[in-house]
């Protein structure tokens, strides 16, 4: 069931963010193997393990690894997610990973593009552009 693979991508970042590295990395995958099945490979919710995951590899040092799968979830998110907060998060992420291997300028471009989408939503907000546009002018591996 898809909710199985939500909840395991929620204590992925859980575990990510106690620095329990092993042990968030299984959750992570297993979220994501859940929910492909359950509702497929481009489905929305596939992008939060992908972002989660390329989180986990970014925070240690494993930024070549994360990039197949922030790409994939940049993707899914540029072709169906109007909600601005998970357009940015994912961008920024994708963001820091392309810097953390020198590619700046991809980095940059990333994460305008993803500023570009939510300012020309039907809902602008605000706090995720001011956030965004700090990024680009000082970005943070």
């Amino acid at each position: 069931h898809p909710n199985v693979g939500i909840a395991l991508s929620v204590l992925g970042r859980i575990l990510t963010r106690t620095g329990r590295w092993d042990e968030a990395e299984r959750a992570l995958r297993r979220s994501l193997d859940v929910i492909e099945r359950a509702m497929g490979p481009d489905a929305v919710d596939t992008a939060y393990p992908l972002v989660a995951l390329g989180d986990l590899f970014v925070s240690h040092q494993r930024a070549r690894d994360a990039l197949p799968y922030l790409a994939r979830a940049t993707a899914i998110r540029s072709a169906r997610v109007d909600e601005a907060r998970d357009v940015a998060d994912g961008a920024i992420v994708h963001g820091r990973a392309l810097l953390a291997i020198g590619k700046r300028a991809e980095a940059t471009a990333v994460v305008r593009a993803a500023r570009n989408r939510i300012a020309g939503g039907a809902e602008i907000d605000a706090d995720m552009l001011s956030r965004l546009d700090a990024w680009i002018e000082s970005p943070v591996p």
